[in-house]
């Protein structure tokens, strides 16, 4: 795999030693990294246009166009906004000046001289979550081939719907494990940096390095996780197996929680210890739509309004009732009965297919032989009146 990564500063002796540097690590695995280089802003503006760039270490003072400016458009635009960002300075080293490039987009700000034992690091791990990132994109290269297959040996359109609907969920899925990840990734560089500082100046014993080494390995496990939920998300196994209630909803909520946490959702959660054997995966996607639909209303809602999603679980005689009720003020009462009709959406055509309240219900319906429902509610939390809708999953409970 070619990996770009594109560095710049208005100083050539800077880039050429810069760009040594960088050609001298050694990583792990077998990757053709390459090495851009550019002398001022605009330059870099355009590689980043042309070019799919793994990481960018940027100068700030630079003529013309400094460095925050550069920053600023790069965030504006769909195809850079996403590229990680370090500032490399020498003069602009106030607390005020990194408080400004981290919230401009970047990642990271380091300081010259350059300290090769901070930056390698750090390139190592954008590097890699580059390489992860596009294995993501191959898995669903790889699930669309599948589908596309299974549309050819299969014409009936209820197969057609549900896998064009998994699919749509995906791409959006990937986007938010993709930011789900730079946090951790953060968390684990700047651990590894204490611990290179520490040793440095000599001052690291064994429980250090031990409280270290826990704090790292608890975000290694946060991102494994967050891999191992997608996968079982997207696995076409089809298989019943009990599995709890509350740990499955758990598992939906973290592959959403970055998107909720960037809108400013809050999940108010009240699940009852109950099992059920059934195809877990098929719950998953039903409650991933539902969760994604209460989303798109509450993301329409003024910034300084409180956006909430509460959902409920419980057993009521020999069912499992489920209730996801968010605070958008409710569907209108003159289409509130079209809702699950297929291809009915109240969104532009390009947010939406229509389908995924239909094939929502269907699978509640054919896999569950349960019954999905909406009504309008209003409801009192923290003191204050607040409507919306509230969608009611019952399931009867099977044995195994």
């Amino acid at each position: 795999m070619e990996i770009n990564i594109l560095i710049v500063d208005d100083n050539y002796d800077n880039l050429k030693t810069l760009g040594f540097l960088i050609e001298s690590i050694k990583f792990e695995k077998e990757n053709n990294i390459n090495v851009i280089k550019a002398d001022n802003g605009q330059t870099a503006l355009d590689i980043a246009i042309k070019k799919e760039l793994a990481l960018i270490i940027l100068d700030i003072q630079m003529p013309q166009m400094n460095g925050f400016e550069v920053a600023t458009y790069l965030q504006k635009t769909s195809k850079t906004k996403n590229i990680p960002i370090i500032f490399l300075t020498a003069a602009f080293k106030s607390q005020k000046m990194r408080d400004r490039g981290l919230h401009i987009g970047a990642v990271d700000y380091l300081f010259k001289p350059i300290d090769m034992t901070i930056l390698t690091p750090k390139i190592k791990h954008y590097i890699d979550f580059f390489v992860i990132t596009h294995e993501l994109i191959d898995i669903n290269k790889q699930l669309e081939l599948k589908v596309k297959k299974a549309i050819e040996e299969n014409s009936l359109i209820e197969t057609r719907l549900h896998q064009s609907e998994k699919l749509a969920a995906m791409g959006e899925m990937i986007g938010n494990i993709a930011h789900q990840w730079r946090q951790p990734i953060a968390i684990i560089s700047m651990w590894a940096n204490n611990i290179i500082a520490d040793v440095d100046i000599d001052e690291v014993d064994n429980k250090t390095l031990k409280n270290y080494a826990q704090k790292i390995n608890e975000q290694t496990k946060h991102l494994s996780q967050t891999i191992d939920d997608f996968r079982n998300f997207f696995s076409p196994n089809k298989e019943s197996i009990t599995f709890i209630l509350e740990n499955s909803i758990d598992k939906t909520i973290n592959l959403l929680s970055a998107s909720f946490q960037t809108h400013n959702i809050k999940i108010i959660k009240d699940i009852k210890y109950i099992e059920i054997f059934a195809v877990e995966n098929e719950l998953t996607q039903v409650v991933l739509n539902l969760f994604k639909n209460s989303k798109d209303i509450l993301i329409t809602l003024p910034r300084e309004e409180k956006k909430l999603i509460f959902i409920n679980g419980y057993q009521e005689n020999n069912n499992v009732i489920l209730e996801i009720i968010d605070n958008g003020g409710g569907v209108d009462n003159k289409i509130i009965d079209k809702i699950f009709e297929p291809y009915f959406t109240t969104k532009d055509k390009s947010q939406g297919t229509g389908i995924g309240l239909y094939m929502a219900q269907s699978i509640i319906v054919r896999d569950f032989s349960g019954t999905l429902f909406i009504e309008n509610v209003d409801y009192i939390y923290e003191d204050k009146n607040y409507s919306g809708a509230k969608f009611i999953i019952k399931i009867p409970l099977k044995n195994k």
